[in-house]
């Protein structure tokens, strides 16, 4: 081991297995609801280093560094929690079937590693764990180390005491980059690599663990595709709590149009990270363009700066235009066409959140970047002087009917059951907008928000609740069913 690969595994605080059969297919999962970041994406068996792995024996790996030892007993952990995958041994390297089986069936039902291992007298057997590389990821939570285990046959999965992976399956890297390319998979940067590296070396596996070995490029880092071509590039902004970032999006892949919707850097020195993200995210390339899906100044402020630094024509709707305070080049409308090499978006026009607000809707992969119209948590402000209620639903049934596979929201990570999600969001205004007119009984708006919302409703936020109380309320007075008086409501 070189003096980088024993700096890399102490810095490691998690670790991920990519288990791979003689035919080379692998063993992969998606993420549930219940997993801690990026549900329904498509993942190996991983996650983070607990304090227990440290004492975990090893059949291999005892004479390792610490905390080379703790991140290769995290891995056989997590392989066995999150698929049932269990590696263990005698402490010689001898099966005992009888003893794997106890063992098996004692954590399936909760108990601890440690204690089993010590009862059974076994080891974790971490023979064929081959290190791959280290991947930190951007936010700097985690540097996740990526092993290869190969396996001699197919092993029987049995059910598992979590419930972090969903969908276990076996299945070629090459079909999964396919399915990545269409949106039928979605594959985060470190997944893909792993992926595109063993397909490009199908038949040689020595080949593919040279090439995976190597540290990913600065590229690679960069680019969160969530399918190929709709890359995600997180940047702090000055948004609405719970939220701390915008999901800008850069549309194309390493040739041809580099479109950027939604730039939000707000700070200095975010907009200096930003720019060094987005340089290398663009791999060389020029931006072609940037799209405001609205004018809201945790969507744009940052277009002036970038479109000034880039050269890039500034696109947006009118009704966006009309309320920004730099130029618009394009005028987009409901209909219109916005092309990359690798994808065709549909123009939306989906008022309700802002007058001129868009998603972008790609026929092919069925992915929809849809700025404000919905969040991944929580849900999204209807602001009476800037918005509109009955619009929204509107919009909202719209981009339903379109059946969207993935949902690329402003803020949190992609939703990939958007229909679900959106048709969630729906039914949430619905019953929010029942409970409205229910609660307006001669009373005021604060009143209102605070029967609604509820009285624990921080401080801090009840202006917000109320001004989305007001945007019921006078849907409910457009149809008629409610009028206000004096600066109370009653619903008729």
């Amino acid at each position: 081991m070189s003096a980088r690969d024993d700096h890399d595994r102490e810095m490691a605080n998690a670790a991920a297995v990519v288990p791979r059969l003689p035919d080379g297919r692998v063993l992969v999962g998606e993420r549930t609801h219940a997993a801690r970041s990026w549900p329904g994406t498509v993942a190996f068996p991983g996650g983070g280093l607990e304090e227990s792995d440290r004492a975990l024996p090893l059949l291999e790996g005892e004479g390792l560094p610490p905390a080379a030892r703790a991140v290769r007993a995290c891995a056989l952990r997590e392989l066995g929690e999150e698929v049932a995958l269990w590696r263990l041994s005698k402490a010689d390297g001898r099966h005992d079937v009888a003893a794997h089986a106890r063992a098996s069936a004692a954590l399936a039902q909760g108990a601890p590693l440690a204690e089993v291992l010590a009862r059974e007298q076994l080891v974790l057997d971490d023979r064929g764990l081959v290190p791959l590389t280290l991947w930190r990821v951007p936010s700097g939570r985690f540097a996740v180390q990526q092993f290869l285990l190969s396996l001699d046959g197919e092993p029987a999965l049995a059910p598992v005491a979590t419930d972090e992976l969903d969908h276990v399956r076996w299945v070629s890297p090459r079909a999964l980059l396919a399915d990545w390319r269409a949106g039928r998979a979605f594959l985060l940067s470190p997944i893909r690599r792993v992926v595109a590296g063993l397909a490009a070396h199908e038949h040689d596996p020595v080949a593919a663990m040279r090439a995976l070995a190597q540290p990913p490029t600065e590229t690679e880092r960069a680019r969160l595709d969530l399918v190929e071509g709709v890359c995600l590039l997180a940047a702090r902004s000055a948004t609405l709590p719970p939220a701390t970032h915008t999901n800008a999006v850069l549309l194309g892949g390493l040739a041809g149009a580099a479109i950027l919707v939604d730039p939000a850097a707000h700070w200095a020195d975010e907009r200096a990270r930003f720019d060094r993200l987005l340089e290398s995210a663009l791999g060389g390339r020029t931006l072609t363009a940037i799209i405001c899906t609205h004018h809201h100044v945790d969507h744009v402020a940052d277009v002036s700066r970038l479109a000034h630094k880039h050269g890039a024509p500034v696109w947006a709707h009118k009704e966006t235009a009309a309320r920004l305070g730099c130029r618009v080049d394009r005028l987009l409308d409901d209909g219109d066409r916005v092309e990359t090499a690798l994808a065709t978006f549909q123009v939306l026009h989906t008022p309700g959140h802002a007058p001129g607000h868009l998603c972008l809707f790609d026929e092919a992969t069925r992915v929809m970047v849809a700025g404000d119209m919905i969040a991944a948590e929580g849900s999204i402000l209807i602001d009476p002087d800037d918005g509109h209620m009955g619009l929204y639903l509107a919009s909202l049934d719209r981009m339903i009917a379109l059946e969207p596979r993935g949902v690329v929201p402003a803020h949190g990570p992609l939703i990939a059951n958007g229909v679900a999600r959106l048709s969630e969001q729906r039914g949430h205004r619905h019953e929010r907008q029942g409970r409205v007119e229910a609660a307006a009984r001669g009373t005021g708006v604060r009143d209102i928000a605070v029967e609604v919302y509820g009285a624990d409703t921080p401080a801090a936020m009840l202006p917000f609740a109320e001004r989305s109380v007001l945007a019921a309320l006078r849907w409910a007075e457009e149809r008629g069913v409610a009028s206000e008086h004096d600066g109370r409501w009653t619903v008729r």
